[in-house]
């Protein structure tokens, strides 16, 4: 981790995006982007592996397909039904790019009730990343927005490959509606309110054979996490 009040990095991006509903649960995008970055001297002298050979510019294209089946009764929370995302990535088109790696990302989740008040999830998720060189900036593995191992969210693991299975067991506690009259809107005046204790499991791997001597003793190994939680909804 680094602070400092100075100018680091930039980043600059500009992005076609095509979109195409299949279905009602289908989805496709299709995009291509151009990306130009700069990291400055500190960058540079902290970790000369940031761009390939130490270079403060970084710029490429990168063309990516998504296919998205989302069939879940509601989608930041969902209790039933299933979703299914894949995506490719190629970065680095023409020979004037600075970067030469593609990925494949896939995710599987799954919501079953087990009885009126008992709920369950199971989730897969994984990517595949093969490269001519690869730079810290284009690293992240595990750790980065829900691509974690519950347990270890203080932690990044970096990499090239990695696979994560999830799984919960909620229970629902409390299911209250309330209508709140001071609100002069009618369609604001109902406020729910859910309560799910729920025990987890997760397990993942990281396999990284660029960065894992340096810094970076989490990958190459099985995580586990279990714990207990509490969701207010």
């Amino acid at each position: 981790f680094l602070r400092s009040e100075n100018l680091l990095k930039e980043r600059y991006n500009a992005e076609i995006k095509f979109r195409k509903r299949t279905g009602f649960y289908h989805f496709q995008h299709l995009d291509i982007r151009f990306m130009k970055n700069r990291v400055y001297d500190t960058i540079r002298a902290l970790n000369p592996n940031y761009h390939l050979q130490n270079n403060p510019f970084q710029q490429f294209w990168m063309l990516g397909y998504e296919y998205i089946y989302d069939n879940r009764d509601f989608a930041s929370y969902p209790l039933k039904g299933k979703r299914v995302f894949a995506r490719f990535e190629k970065h680095g088109l023409f020979k004037a790019d600075d970067l030469d790696l593609w990925i494949l990302k896939a995710a599987y989740q799954y919501h079953k009730p087990l009885s009126s008040k008992l709920y369950s999830n199971f989730a897969l998720g994984g990517r595949l990343l093969y490269h001519q060189g690869q730079p810290y900036s284009n690293a992240s593995a595990m750790g980065y927005g829900n691509d974690l191992v519950r347990g270890f969210q203080l932690y990044v693991v970096d990499g090239q490959h990695y696979a994560m299975a999830k799984s919960t067991l909620k229970y629902q506690l409390v299911n209250i509606t309330k209508n709140v009259r001071f609100i002069p809107l009618k369609q604001f005046r109902t406020v729910p309110l859910a309560i799910y204790p729920k025990i987890y499991a997760d397990i993942g791997y990281a396999s990284d054979n660029v960065f894992s001597k340096d810094r970076n003793p989490l990958a190459n190994q099985m995580l586990w996490g279990t714990g207990i939680g509490l969701d207010f909804v």
